[in-house]
């Protein structure tokens, strides 16, 4: 049985050469990968070409948090404003990050680079890749702002699942990623996935980072293996094994794969 999975959120430069080939294949794979530098982004326009017609890329381009390069922002919009596929699909990953004394040193650098990337994802109508540590309140500080976005895709959202309502109700349209935390024993990954709706949310690698304890790198292949726990966690107690002994059953991480599949597609605006 082929399971075709999504995977919001990777770094595909990041990543072993053909590490795409080896694990997705047929035009319902899908998955966004992210580039911070005009070689990362040459780099993951040539992959992209690579594999085109047996998984689709999508093509994020932004500043991240840890490394708040405001040069970045000229070249991001100088890659919005080229027509064709060799524009960004979306953008990001963008945000803030506070987990060391480093990086909270740098507010005032994340703050530019957040605001000027907000404001080119409302101008050019892209979706908005975040990435959140300790910082759960500024996107309510900047509810506003965020409304403006087409979709804003929280990548392994920290948040819990009243926070992830909250910022529904401000009227962002958001969707809300989760990855190996969920294998981690994380509270608020754990929660979300299991009490958020189903049109809210799809899953992730990161890969090659967001390791669990013992390794040393994340694969894309381990999609499968969050997609199976996500699975367990939201009650799709179908397995594997029973579906593929009975004709018309899907298991319970295709059935979730289906339905972040079809969130995937909404949310980077496929559809």
């Amino acid at each position: 049985m082929t399971r075709l999975y999504s995977d919001a959120h990777l770094h595909l430069t990041s990543l072993a050469e053909n590490a795409v080939e080896a694990v997705l294949s047929g035009p319902d794979s899908m998955l966004c990968s992210s580039a911070f530098t005009l070689k990362e982004w040459q780099e993951l326009c040539s992959i992209e070409e690579a594999v085109k017609g047996d998984v689709r890329i999508l093509k994020a381009f932004g500043i991240h948090p840890q490394n708040p390069d405001i040069e970045g922002l000229e070249i991001l919009e100088k890659l919005l404003s080229e027509s064709g596929t060799g524009a960004p699909d979306a953008i990001g990953e963008a945000g803030y990050d506070f987990f060391t004394k480093v990086f909270e040193a740098q507010e005032k650098q994340q703050d530019e680079a957040w605001y000027g990337q907000l404001e080119l994802a409302a101008t050019y109508g892209k979706p908005l890749v975040v990435h959140l540590r300790h910082a759960v309140d500024r996107m309510f500080r900047d509810a506003s702002i965020l409304k403006k976005v087409p979709s804003v895709i929280f990548h392994s959202f920290p948040g819990s699942p009243l926070e992830a309502e909250a910022l529904r109700k401000r009227g962002i349209n958001a969707y809300f990623s989760f990855g190996k935390p969920v294998m981690n024993k994380r509270k608020n990954s754990i929660e979300c996935v299991q009490k958020l709706p189903d049109e809210w949310i799809f899953f992730e690698t990161d890969a090659p980072f967001q390791t669990l304890k013992g390794e040393t790198s994340t694969q894309i292949a381990d999609i499968a293996r969050i997609f199976e726990v996500a699975a367990l966690l939201r009650g799709y107690g179908i397995t594997v094994e029973s579906a593929e002994n009975q004709e018309g059953l899907q298991s319970g991480p295709e059935k979730l794969a289906a339905i972040a599949g079809a969130n995937f597609r909404k949310a980077y605006m496929l559809d």
